[in-house]
């Protein structure tokens, strides 16, 4: 089978997760993988040098492009050292849960260094019942959460005795450039972005009726769902504020027949339970703090995957996002109604391709430029006298919450099964909690991730979020299969 060429240089959208990145949000998706059995870090760095020819990327560094002509390209690290990237770390007796989120949370707050391929391990031993566990950090300019996932195969295999149907096919690698020619590529890249504009703008004026018609259907349903949207009462709540880069980790997991059948129930998805399920876990912990919701919603933007099917296996990110409104009001059934309701129309009036266009159109714009009004909208000073402007209906976004497909048979990690992983988002601009789900061995994983100044114990939240889904699975006449996961009660250590 042919080698698949790896992109050289950062398209717009990946670069843009650079120059937004600040130390109170550092950009890197990851998850938390729970292996049962003791895993040395050594043994999995072992693991990972036999099979680095797979992902070449994973031994490249970013260079910036010389006077800021491009964006920055990709380039071997002649230094790469594994030891740099697969680091080890212990929890103290007795190691459980509270002690293994705590210990996540502080290792997953740094930023990553981009003076060497932007990823990192943390295997985390000493847990209980002789576990270990797998934290990852993986720069967000580098993968999708599509794409992220289709980096476990590398990891792990689909049988303990390793090996078996590995999906994965070898990608070329990329000799280095001299910085003479990553200014010349530079170059041609924005001339060639300019040229791209200029051709866009003369198919735009010479396009006969008919194009400008077809655009026009296309956008005018996607612009009145968007207006719709901005017409919703939605608040600025309190975990939307500055952030102050520590974090807050926890998790919880259902069974996925369970929840599909609950969507089924009501003619939805998995993805529209889980935004109902969380709406009415945040409502109810923000109810008890005395905040009334009466008649207000929950604005989500969920990510929407654009990658085609020949894109597969690529990294890189594909794609857009789409504003969800589900209201705190209601009894659960109806707010999965509604939930089902604005899904529905949202995919049927284009809002993730419409926002992709125009994110493809962003991207003709300097790459200079580009960096610096990114870096400047998210600064501290600029979000802090922003704010108030930002307050509007139509400008406020309360949370992401992503949902991505997982492998969906057992994976083993050196002959050590998988038993869970948590997948985790980053924080950006004032969104101080995030939600993040995967699918895996016929289960449903979600990870909670919160800025420690917004929200400083996600337990409360994660009883809450637990005790919606019950309620909206009896609501729906779906019978419990396995419960979910409940940490036994104890003292829960600070995750700073």
């Amino acid at each position: 089978m042919p080698a698949r060429a790896l992109s050289r240089r950062l398209a717009p959208l990946d670069a843009a997760f650079l120059y937004l990145e600040t130390p109170e949000a550092p950009l890197h998706i990851g998850g938390v993988s729970l292996i049962d059995g003791d895993m040395p870090a050594a043994d999995l760095a072992a693991r990972l040098v036999a099979r680095l020819d797979e992902i070449p990327r994973y031994l490249q560094r970013l260079v910036p492009a010389p006077l800021g002509v491009g964006h920055p390209a990709w380039e071997a690290d002649s230094a790469f050292d594994i030891r740099r990237h697969v680091l080890e770390t212990r929890v103290e007796p007795p190691g459980d849960e509270a002690h293994l989120q705590a210990c996540a949370a502080r290792r997953f707050e740094p930023l990553l260094s981009r003076a060497r391929p932007l990823w990192e391990l943390h295997v985390i031993r000493g847990l209980a019942g002789g576990r270990t566990a797998m934290l990852s950090k993986i720069h967000h300019c580098m993968v999708d959460g599509v794409s992220g996932v289709e980096l476990m195969d590398v990891i792990f295999d689909v049988s303990p005795a390793g090996g078996g149907s590995r999906p994965g096919r070898p990608v070329s690698a990329l000799p280095p450039l001299t910085p003479g020619e990553l200014l010349i590529e530079g170059a041609v890249e924005a001339m060639t972005a300019g040229l791209e504009a200029g051709r866009a703008a003369l198919r735009a004026v010479a396009a006969p009726t008919e194009s400008w018609r077809a655009a026009w259907q296309r956008v005018v349903p996607a612009a009145a769902a968007l207006r719709r949207a901005a017409a919703t009462p939605v608040l600025r709540l309190p975990f939307n504020r500055p952030l102050t880069g520590a974090r807050r980790l926890n998790w919880l997991d259902w069974p996925l027949d369970e929840v599909s059948a609950v969507g089924r129930a009501r003619g939805g998805t998995v993805n529209d339970v889980v935004l109902a399920v969380l709406t009415d876990g945040i409502g109810r912990v923000l109810s008890a703090s005395g905040l009334p919701l009466r008649h207000r919603f929950l604005r989500l933007l969920v990510p929407v995957n654009l990658r085609r099917t020949d894109e597969r296996g690529l990294l890189g990110n594909r794609v857009s996002m789409v504003p969800v409104e589900v209201p705190f009001d209601g009894a659960p059934l109806d707010r999965l109604d509604a939930t089902i309701a604005c899904t529905d129309a949202v995919k049927g009036a284009g809002v993730a391709e419409l926002a992709g266009d125009l994110v493809g159109l962003a991207g003709l714009a300097p790459a200079r430029l580009h960096a610096w009004l990114l870096g400047l909208a998210a600064s501290p000073r600029v979000l802090a006298w922003s704010a108030p402007l930002r307050a509007a209906p139509f400008l406020v976004g309360n949370l992401v919450c992503t949902n991505v497909p997982g492998p969906p048979v057992p994976l083993f990690a050196l002959g050590h099964p998988l038993l869970a992983h948590y997948p985790l988002v980053p924080l950006g601009l004032e969104t101080g909690l995030n939600c993040a789900v995967m699918t895996y061995n016929r289960v449903l994983h979600v990870g909670l991730v919160a800025d420690a100044g917004a929200i400083d114990d996600l337990e409360p939240l994660r009883g809450s979020v637990g005790d919606a889904y019950d309620d909206l699975r009896r609501a729906a006449g779906v019978a419990a299969g396995r419960p979910a996961r409940r940490r036994r009660p104890g003292r829960r250590p600070r995750g700073t």
